[in-house]
């Protein structure tokens, strides 16, 4: 079911953040993108169907999450759908076609209290249903396939889309005051792309092995998003545990 030379699978929504960008900045690698309508975790019978309907795959990455946060906690089974259920399901089909799986998951695990920068066996202590249902979703990947690699990001933003730089922006052309969060510090999504990339290609030559650097603050990213002439008066705030 393997081909080593095969396509690399990306799960997601072509108009998602991460799995748009992973498209573009494939750099010569074979990709193939599969999601809804066609592929739907809330639709679990449409899963196995549309793999094996793929062409024969050399590696698959899990771009595809519920990532609403607040509303996952009156949200619980969409969540653990999306972020769980979905994901094993993944998992368990690249075990049977003996391909490595990438599913991107996410510092919310983490209850945010450390004090410094996570690393990977750090405890976890999801303080939400999200992060706990991503944790749910890390074990249940690692339990079903023995060649899976977990990823976990801060953040995500693209030019399109709702992430924090256009709201910088666009809060910028609304007021010339902004709370902006300074004491979290998270990885630069263009760095979890090379890492989703360079993960891809050293799991293809069996070399699977990356360290995320450089972390930026939320003032950080509102001094680079920072492009109107108008002087923007900057309330730092702190982030709430677990956030």
């Amino acid at each position: 079911m393997s081909d080593p030379q095969g396509p690399v699978l990306v799960i997601g929504d072509r108009a998602g953040q991460l799995a748009s960008a992973l498209m573009a900045g494939a750099d010569g690698l074979p990709v193939q993108l599969l999601g809804r309508p066609d592929l739907d975790f809330d639709r679990p019978e449409t899963i196995r169907p549309v793999l094996h309907g793929a062409a024969a795959p050399s590696l698959m990455v899990n771009a595809t999450a519920y990532t609403a946060v607040d509303r996952a906690e009156t949200e619980a089974d969409a969540a653990l759908r999306a972020n769980r259920d979905g994901p094993a399901a993944l998992a368990a089909w690249c075990a049977e076609a003996g391909i490595p799986l990438i599913h991107v998951s996410t510092d919310y695990v983490f209850d945010g209290l450390k004090g410094a920068p996570y690393v990977e066996t750090d405890p976890t202590n999801p303080t939400g249903v999200y992060g706990a249902s991503k944790l749910a979703g890390e074990q249940a990947v690692l339990a079903a396939c023995p060649r899976a690699i977990i990823l976990r990001t801060s953040w995500v933003y693209a030019a399109s889309g709702r992430n924090f730089v256009l709201t910088m922006l666009n809060a910028r052309a609304r007021t010339d005051r902004l709370r902006v969060v300074a004491d979290r510090l998270l990885g630069d999504r263009q760095l979890m792309d090379d890492a989703l990339q360079e993960v891809a290609i050293k799991t293809l030559r069996g070399l699977p092995s990356y360290r995320g650097e450089a972390p930026l603050g939320g003032a950080q990213i509102r001094d680079a998003s920072a492009q109107a002439p108008e002087p923007t008066e900057i309330v730092k705030i702190a982030a709430q545990p677990g956030l």
